[in-house]
């Protein structure tokens, strides 16, 4: 059966910033791979010229992309926040390598120094 070289581990992620992972397996014939989240399958998406609304910013579409034992996802949403599995399988097993990612917003922090001038607009 395969064995890891490489496996992938947790990632906390802001959102819109890219994640990329990568596991890497040895194995005799050489291993396939491909990719979970939350238990299903994750099929990279098409490339687009297509835009979507998605928390009020346009986001393209062919986010995620799958290149054997690498995923990319590209302006990571709140919905993209879930466990990641990397499966690496020949004819003699299946192995999985598991990963979270979290997916956190974006916040604006005021200084004390700031909120004067701001109660008096």
């Amino acid at each position: 059966q395969p064995n890891w070289i490489q496996k992938i581990s947790d990632v906390h992620a802001a959102i819109e910033e890219n994640v990329f992972w990568e596991c890497h397996a040895s194995g005799r014939p050489k291993p396939s791979y491909r990719w979970l989240k939350d238990g299903e399958p994750l099929l990279p998406q098409e490339e687009s010229p297509y835009l979507l609304l998605y928390l009020f910013h346009y986001v393209p579409q062919g986010r995620v992309q799958i290149e054997q034992g690498s995923l990319t996802i590209r302006n990571v949403s709140l919905s993209d926040a879930g466990m990641y599995q990397c499966v690496a399988e020949n004819r003699h097993g299946t192995i999985f390598a598991s990963a979270e990612l979290s997916v956190i917003g974006k916040f604006t922090f005021l200084s004390a120094a700031n909120l004067p001038k701001l109660a008096k607009l």
